[in-house]
């Protein structure tokens, strides 16, 4: 009875030593995908996830990233698609980032439509992106996150905004964080039947060298 009555008590002790884990936020019924389009150096974001309540994007760069928003833009990255807005048809998770520290930021944007991070940190290849609004006409509340993924095949240092009729539009605009860049790129469908092409004309001339040869032997 002891021995049961001392395990009891060490499951409750570990038990309460660890901590309760984060659960992502829950998002609003709208589209940031289509309410606000953003795009760096013209190249519009290929999914995104929200929007969220309030301001999430807390901390300076190199702080850790909240584990909710981790948890937000976990789901950005692997799915399911029904829980992301895809922009473009050209959404494929998962994606192997780590989003574990904010690498730049910008705070105090007041409507700018368009813009460049802190340190100007030139965007490339799977980029990630969180973007605060507020008092946005397009949002469903007065203070709203969203987070969007770039497939960046052209690298550029500049955030643009977009209203959903395409036109420059950063009303609302408040801050944004990067959490990460530099991955590596989606290749595009036309690419992709380009690659599989190749390799089938190299497996076809490998087939013609393998018959040569046996002939010349016998």
């Amino acid at each position: 009875m002891r021995r049961i009555l001392m395990a009891a008590i060490a499951a409750m002790a570990l038990g309460a030593a660890t901590p309760a884990l984060a659960t992502a936020d829950t998002p609003m019924p709208s589209d940031p995908c289509h309410d606000y389009h953003v795009a760096v150096g013209g190249q519009t974001a290929i999914a995104c996830v929200g929007y969220y309540d309030g301001n999430l994007l807390t901390g300076g760069i190199g702080s850790n990233t909240p584990q909710d928003v981790k948890d937000d833009i976990a789901i950005l990255l692997a799915g399911p698609a029904g829980a992301v807005q895809d922009h473009s048809g050209a959404y494929s998770p998962p994606y192997s980032l780590d989003v574990s520290k904010v690498l730049d930021n910008i705070e105090g944007l007041g409507g700018n439509n368009t813009f460049q991070l802190t340190l100007d940190t030139l965007m490339s290849g799977v980029t990630v992106l969180g973007l605060h609004f507020g008092n946005s006409p397009d949002a469903p509340d007065n203070s709203i996150t969203a987070f969007y993924l770039f497939n960046l095949t052209t690298p550029s240092d500049t955030i643009t905004l977009y209203d959903s009729t395409g036109k420059l539009n950063g009303q609302g605009s408040s801050n944004a964080q990067l959490y990460a860049t530099g991955g590596g790129a989606v290749p595009e469908p036309a690419t992709w039947a380009m690659m599989l092409l190749g390799f089938a004309g190299i497996g076809a001339s490998m087939r013609r060298r393998t018959k040569q040869t046996l002939m010349q032997i016998a």
